[in-house]
């Protein structure tokens, strides 16, 4: 399988798409006035502190307070990481109002950017990612991913991290270390502790609220986090941040030198390699399967549910098998549009039903093998016996739509807006009540949007004769193209 990187580089904005045999699967954006938070370390000060929720908001800078609950301060959670199992830790049971007070001052580091109303979700625990490990300065502990399976490797990296680390500073050590020498393991301790020291000087220099890190722009944390070894090529359009990606990768990671190149054609990187083919279908809400199917994706602010169509797949044999066919393609093409768009929260998915068990059973792990290639933590139950799938996917930032996409200024998200038969009617009825009050004789002017003046005069001319009978005078239409769709006025002249 060819796994490519796909990057458009410009000073507004990067845009960044992962690709496998020519198909977008994942896709990140960063723009310059709108760059993500999360890795970022603050002095932060406490605003408020919630005994109630066990929480606390900290006002480390930015437009909304953050949130922080007890269970992020100061615990020792690797997301990558193993726990030793030996280990107990027998700690007295505190309270919210026992570690934060009211203007203290405290460091923090943010785990999710601010989402629609909500602020950033921040951290006590603080972790800084490397190439190969992360560092957390607050543990004493060497945690290893899970996916190093190998348990000769794992005891050799554990004690090659062991012997190089500082005392009282902790490591995980992610996954691509897996067979790392020495050396490259020792560049990525000094690069990691120079950081820390850096945190430390601003920490001692700053008053909260104040910035101490920022984390690296979208293109490096791409390499650091997403360049490996079965990744074919990382190509970018932008000749000036080429080169120091090309630098950037001769000092630190050599191996991967060569799979950078510099796009030059006049044809538009996102278009040469159909990224924005796919990220027009990922804000569709209706997505054809290669078959003749169709998935149905409604996203709301609660949840988002994934219905399963046959559509115009008809089979080659009988009814049953048609709908598994349609059930395991459809599983393929959701997990990536799950992951295409960001999808987070509760998601959930309405198969085709199936009557055999077994059929239940290979869509169930046709969708946990897809599953597996997604990076973003998530859980899900079995198949019901109404076709239905629960799953919770990790958020971590507003999903592609809400990224690209503002609420409409007319239906301000809902998707609707009056008919013009309800606003012509509601004007209707505010005219008669006028008449009542005023009595014979009254002329009035009513501006109003332009759309719907032509639908008064052309569809319901009788209602604005009737209006002008009932006030014994004129009624005047003044298009406005000023006017929101359902907005108008009413004088009495």
């Amino acid at each position: 399988m060819k796994k490519e990187i796909i990057v458009n580089h410009t000073n507004e904005e990067i845009r960044i798409a992962l690709q496998e045999n020519n198909i977008s699967t994942e896709l990140f954006f960063e723009r310059k006035k709108e760059k993500s938070t999360i890795g970022n370390i603050y002095k932060g000060q406490v605003i408020k502190v919630l005994p109630g929720m066990e929480a606390a908001f900290v006002n480390i800078g930015l437009e909304k307070a953050a949130f922080l609950h007890i269970n992020d301060i100061n615990k020792n959670a690797f997301a990558e990481a193993e726990e030793d199992n030996n280990a107990e830790v027998a700690e007295k049971k505190l309270s919210i109002t026992d570690l934060l007070k009211e203007k203290q001052e405290i460091i923090v580091q943010v785990a999710k950017d601010p989402i629609s109303t909500k602020g950033a979700r921040i951290v006590g625990n603080i972790n800084i990612p490397g190439r190969n490990l992360v560092l957390n300065p607050a543990s004493n502990h060497v945690g290893i991913s899970k996916q190093i399976t190998s348990y000769s490797e794992r005891i050799r990296l554990r004690n090659t991290i062991n012997k190089l680390r500082a005392p009282n500073m902790g490591f995980i050590i992610r996954t691509v270390a897996q067979n790392r020498d020495t050396n490259e393991l020792q560049l990525d301790i000094n690069y990691l502790m120079q950081v820390w020291e850096e945190v430390n000087v601003a920490i001692k220099k700053t008053k909260a609220p104040a910035l101490l890190y920022e984390e690296q722009n979208l293109t490096k944390r791409t390499i650091r986090d997403h360049l490996v070894k079965d990744i074919d090529s990382f190509i970018i359009d932008n000749e000036e941040e080429y080169n120091n990606l090309q630098d950037y990768l001769d000092q630190f990671l050599p191996l991967y030198a060569d799979r950078l190149s510099l796009y030059k054609k006049n044809i538009p990187i996102f278009d040469a390699y159909n990224v924005t083919r796919d990220i027009a279908q990922a804000l569709e809400k209706k997505v054809f399967l290669p078959s003749g199917g169709s998935l149905i994706i409604d996203q709301t602010e609660a949840l988002t549910a994934i219905d399963v169509n046959t559509g115009s797949f008809i089979g080659n044999s009988n009814h049953q098998d048609t709908i598994v066919t349609t059930n395991l393609e459809a599983v393929e093409e959701l997990v990536r549009q799950i992951r295409l768009r960001d999808i987070g929260g509760i998601i959930i998915i309405d198969f085709i039903d199936m009557e055999n068990e077994t059929d239940k059973t290979k869509v169930y792990q046709k969708l946990k093998e897809e599953v597996q290639k997604d990076k973003a933590r998530s859980h899900f139950l079995p198949i019901s016996d109404m076709g239905l799938v629960e799953m919770t996917r990790q958020r971590n930032k507003d999903n592609l739509t809400r990224f690209l996409y503002i609420d409409c200024p007319y239906c301000h998200g809902t998707a609707r807006v009056k008919s013009e038969f309800t606003i012509i009617y509601s004007i209707n009825r505010e005219v008669l009540s006028i008449a009542k009050q005023e009595g014979k004789k009254t002329s009035v002017l009513i501006r109003l949007n332009p759309d719907i003046a032509s639908f008064f005069n052309e569809e319901e001319y009788n209602v604005l004769r009737k209006m002008e009978t009932v006030l014994g005078g004129k009624v005047q239409l003044h298009a406005d193209s000023s006017f929101h769709w359902e907005q108008y006025e009413i004088f009495i002249l």
